[in-house]
Order: C-alpha cells, then sequence, then structure tokens
C-alpha cells in the first residue's frame, strides 16, 4: 500500500531577501552541540555538560543563480562586508504538511568556483555559518 508522497527534492524551496532560488541544486545545514560526560564514583557517568552550540550550511547555485545571491547578499567589499541575513527552506507537497526551517543570521565563510571540461553547468558552492541558530516552523 503507497501511505502518499514523502517530501523530495521538487518539495523544497529556499529563500534568501525574499526571492526563491530556483537555481539552487543543493542545500544542506547541520547542527551540532558539544556534550561531555561527567564521572563520579564508578565507571559510567553520572551526568552531562554542554559546551559551545553550533550550526553551518553549505548550498551549491548554477551559476546566474549565484550571481543574483552575490548581488543581493554580497557587497562592493567582499565577504569581509557580507552583514548576516536569513535563508528560509520550505517542504511543501500535497500530501504533508508544510514544514519551514529559518536560518536564522547566516554569514558566507567560503565560496568556491569550478570548472571543467564536459560540464554541461556551471556551480557555485557556498559555505555558511549560522550565527542565530536553526528554527523550525
Amino acid at each position: 500500500m503507497i501511505n502518499g508522497q514523502t517530501y523530495d527534492w521538487e518539495s523544497v524551496s529556499a529563500t534568501i531577501a525574499g526571492k526563491i532560488l530556483d537555481g539552487i541544486k543543493e542545500i544542506s545545514y547541520d547542527e551540532e552541540q558539544e556534550l561531555e560526560a561527567v564521572y563520579g564514583r564508578g565507571n559510567k557517568p553520572i551526568a552531562y555538560g554542554k559546551g559551545k552550540y553550533k550550526a553551518s550550511g553549505k548550498m551549491t547555485l548554477l551559476k546566474p543563480e549565484f550571481d543574483m545571491f552575490e548581488k543581493v547578499s554580497l557587497p562592493a567589499g567582499g565577504l569581509a562586508m557580507v552583514k548576516p541575513f536569513p535563508i528560509t527552506v520550505t517542504y511543501r507537497n500535497d500530501d504533508q504538511s508544510l514544514k519551514t526551517d529559518v536560518l536564522k543570521d547566516c554569514l558566507v565563510k567560503k565560496i568556491g568556483r569550478a570548472a571543467k571540461q564536459g560540464d554541461k553547468e556551471l556551480t557555485v558552492s557556498v559555505e555558511f555559518e549560522i550565527l542565530g541558530g536553526v528554527a523550525s516552523a
């Protein structure tokens, strides 16, 4: 029995500065929380301590889409002049409820450009830190 459609790449949209990125090929983002076991008597942890929280992400854009992103998000001074911006990632299809993740206060830390013989499309990879964390709605 088929239980309905699941989220797939067609159901994903990413938005920056109010514009949906039609030329996005991939987006990924991670959250990490430092944890450390605290020991007392014996060899098993009796508690834990938390350290720093970190969130980061990466997206791959077609070159024309990156050119638009660069115009909106990367001022003339380059990476050093970028101000934090949100990225909204939405998962939507007919059989599932709307799922939205807001990547708050993103800052670009690395841009990768490459081209090789035989390429049918040119892409640019953008790595970013998510300073404000990931909020799900």
